[in-house]
């Protein structure tokens, strides 16, 4: 599954460095707490650390399948991991998907809470 991924910042502004066009979501990537060589932390940016994010939800949503729906396990597709991702996504700039902020930004708390209430199947 491929999913392009933009940065966004803490006040939901798309980053500079991020990358635009054909987006699909949008997750943080902008001073962004990791973890550095000689068990020490750093800043990082990138659209490389917001699609970080974005696989990390994902990882939480294949780990735990029956929460989402997602069962049997062999009916899970890239589909309807992308199903789950619009529907936790918060849409950001103009109404819809568009070049900047693709079909919004999605994050772990709204994730975490859908998580927690799911009980239809997506």
């Amino acid at each position: 599954m491929v999913i392009s991924a933009a940065s966004v910042n803490y006040k939901n502004q798309i980053s500079q460095f991020s990358s635009q066009g054909k987006i699909d979501f949008c997750s943080y990537g902008e001073n962004i707490l990791s973890t550095a060589p000689n068990n020490s932390y750093k800043l990082s940016s990138g659209n490389s650390v917001a699609a970080a994010h974005l696989t990390a939800i994902i990882a939480l949503i294949l780990s735990k399948p029956e929460k989402w729906g997602l069962l049997p396990k062999h009916s899970i597709n890239k589909d309807k991991i992308y199903n789950i991702l619009l529907k936790l996504s918060e849409d950001l700039g103009e109404k819809g998907k568009d070049n900047i902020f693709g079909f919004g930004l999605v994050r772990f708390k709204f994730s975490y809470q859908f998580c927690q209430l799911c009980k239809a199947k997506i």
